[in-house]
């Protein structure tokens, strides 16, 4: 996922460049759109594995 974005963020850099605007802004915001994505289901990984730690250790 987070390749999809680097390449979207790419894909907005050249393309504002060449003066497409439409298309930069709309690769831009892709590229936003996955990485917050990206962010919150890294956050719940880390947090679930911080319980799942925890309630491992308190059974035994």
């Amino acid at each position: 996922m987070m390749r999809f974005a680097f390449v979207l963020l790419g894909l907005a850099l050249v393309a504002a460049c060449f003066g497409f605007a439409g298309v930069a802004n709309y690769s831009w915001q892709g590229a936003q759109y996955l990485s917050v994505i990206l962010l919150v289901l890294a956050v719940l990984c880390l947090m679930g594995g911080m319980f799942r730690n925890a309630f491992k250790d308190s059974s035994a």
